[in-house]
């Protein structure tokens, strides 16, 4: 496979990571408000972690889990800033 080829592929997979980030985060309002309205704090320590301990039981490849687990981390507290 040509260096392109490989590249528009990344390219469409791009397109619909951000569509799903998109819908991803539209929710993460409506939880906002949601704990707002009671009085229910952004960051819930159970929540964070059974989510981790889901994703990590899916993957065998260590170094792999690894990234991802950043980048889930990283949706985490973009989500917590979207619900202040």
């Amino acid at each position: 496979m040509m260096l392109k080829q490989y590249r528009d592929q990344l390219d469409q997979i791009d397109d619909k990571m951000k569509e799903l980030f998109i819908k991803r985060m539209e929710i993460v309002k409506k939880i906002g408000s949601l704990k707002k309205e009671s009085k229910l704090p952004v960051f819930d320590a159970a929540r964070e972690s059974e989510m981790l301990e889901k994703h990590r039981a899916s993957f065998s490849d260590l170094v792999l889990w690894n990234y991802y687990e950043r980048f889930l981390k990283n949706m985490i507290e973009i989500a917590k800033e979207m619900q202040l």
